[in-house]
């Protein structure tokens, strides 16, 4: 989810293909905008009740992010010579059943 102009591309990988209960793991999202300018932008991603996302370990690049509850918000900027890059930090609990 998030607010951003229709000139902002998101993408999203994973720091590793499986993850065991407890073990903490790191996903980047990479926001891209075609402008020359700044343009603001609002991240936000809600983990579900198997998933705690971290206070340590989460950040962004071009702003800052908030860890609440499982609720992770970013705010800042991104352009085209200067993405904004979020690295969101994540353990996976003990109630995880697969």
């Amino acid at each position: 989810n998030g607010t951003m102009g229709s000139h902002v591309t998101v993408m999203l990988s994973e720091s590793t293909a499986s993850v065991a209960v407890g073990q903490v793991y790191t996903y980047t999202v990479t926001a891209f905008s075609i402008l020359t300018s700044p343009e603001t932008i609002t991240i936000t991603d809600t983990f579900d009740s198997r998933i705690d996302p971290q206070v340590t370990g989460t950040d962004m690049t071009n702003g800052t992010c908030t860890v609440t509850g499982r609720t992770v918000t970013c705010m800042g900027t991104a352009m085209k010579s200067n993405p904004a890059t979020i690295h969101i930090a994540a353990k996976l609990n003990a109630t995880a059943h697969f």
